[in-house]
């Protein structure tokens, strides 16, 4: 990751995480966060957990932080869910629970995209 997006701006130190049995780190980068949890075999691998988006910079599957909503319909139909979030609509699009359980969270404010939320649930 390091190599391909260059040094975070932040890098947390590593802390156990019991869920996983290993440890859990975080990545920042401008808009840009990765939350990785390491092998317990392996120290030296690492998985990616969890991933926020909040800048235009990056691309999330066609979408983009500043989208309309109706650019994410169109790019990944009906969604599996909907709730409020601190007064702003989240769509949920839920994973395969068989192939990998969890889900991505698209985050809106007057109908344009601000952030989103990918994550694979560990425990």
């Amino acid at each position: 990751m390091v190599r391909k997006l260059g040094k975070p701006v932040s890098e947390t130190k590593r802390k156990a995480d019991e869920c996983v049995g290993g440890t859990e780190v975080t990545l920042r980068y401008p808009g840009l966060k990765f939350m990785l949890w390491d092998d317990p075999d392996d120290p030296k691998k690492f998985t990616v957990g969890e991933f926020e988006v909040t800048s235009k910079k990056w691309d999330v599957s066609g979408a983009r932080v500043g989208q309309a909503n109706s650019a994410v319909k169109k790019l990944f139909g009906t969604r599996s869910a909907e709730e409020k979030q601190s007064g702003m609509p989240v769509w949920f699009y839920y994973m395969d629970e068989n192939i990998s359980p969890g889900s991505t969270n698209f985050y809106f404010r007057n109908g344009t995209l601000v952030k989103v939320v990918s994550l694979w649930q560990m425990c």
